[in-house]
């Protein structure tokens, strides 16, 4: 797909962003198709052949992308900085235990979104640990929305 052409999208004719046309604007259709985050198609391959992982790691701040590939050998996923979480579908979460670590202090509302998309994709449990080593759970999708 070519950038420098405009494309309209289906709700009011406004066209479409920069952001819409890099991660997930559907050409044919005229709608907007979340993206699946960073590293999650080599997940869903090595599912889809068996294997049954306990946990997946989700890495976000300044640092996600080089702790991702700092290891290699976890199932990881990234949520680059400076992006919202509810722009990628985390659907890949859904049945596992999700540990995120937050690599430069993203910020509490960051957190409640993440942890709230990624209960809301399926996940048992949501826990992160942040840049002061503690370390926040959420099980309930109900409970993040709610602000508990």
């Amino acid at each position: 797909m070519k950038l420098n052409k405009t494309k309209v999208e289906a709700d009011g004719g406004n066209p479409a962003t920069y952001q819409d046309l890099t991660h997930g604007y559907n050409n044919k259709k005229n709608i907007f198709v979340k993206k699946c985050p960073p590293y999650s198609r080599q997940l869903q391959i090595k599912l889809t052949q068996g294997y049954r992982s306990r946990e997946i790691w989700v890495w976000t701040g300044n640092l996600a992308w080089n702790k991702a590939r700092a290891f290699p050998y976890r199932d990881n996923l990234v949520l680059p900085p400076n992006t919202l979480p509810e722009s990628f579908n985390w659907r890949v979460v859904g049945g596992f235990e999700v540990l995120a670590v937050d690599t430069s202090g993203i910020g509490c509302e960051v957190i409640r979104r993440l942890a709230y998309e990624i209960l809301k994709a399926g996940a048992l449990i949501f826990s992160i640990i942040l840049p002061s080593f503690n370390l926040a759970v959420f099980t309930k999708e109900e409970d993040v929305k709610n602000g508990k």
